[in-house]
């Protein structure tokens, strides 16, 4: 099945994503190993998605995951492919010149004092940027 945007994980805070009644949305989360389906049943009308980003994993010293998800086109031939698509999302972050470090740093062990290392905001994003080929 053909995707609107392939599988990825948002790079900074939290990203809302408002989801308005009757949307085609396609999103999928990936869950245990398997893709799962927020679909149209799944939620109320007007409701919002919150997901967590790469940069407030790493401000959790990794306890909070950020979420892998993607967005596919409904098949052709379904009632969803008829209908338009409507997307809101909202990225939040802390300010470029943000130190972000690990609530959990000073009681980390070594490997993982290297693994969640101290990192400005810019500094993340244009790592999480070069990778993204954008």
């Amino acid at each position: 099945q053909q995707m609107r945007y392939g599988p990825h994980t948002d790079y900074t805070g939290f990203t809302f994503l408002y989801l308005p009644e009757n949307d085609p949305n396609g999103l999928q989360i990936f869950v245990d190993g398997k893709w799962t389906d927020l679909g149209i049943d799944d939620y109320p009308p007007g409701s919002f998605i919150v997901n967590i980003g790469d940069l407030m994993s790493r401000w959790t010293g990794g306890k909070w995951k950020s979420t892998l998800h993607r967005v596919l086109n409904p098949p052709r031939d379904s009632k969803l492919a008829k209908m338009h698509r409507f997307s809101i999302p909202f990225f939040t972050g802390p300010r470029s010149s943000s130190l972000v470090v690990p609530v959990n740093y000073e009681t980390m062990d070594e490997e993982s004092r290297q693994k969640f290392k101290p990192i400005l905001a810019s500094d993340h994003l244009k790592f999480k940027l070069g990778l993204s080929n954008l």
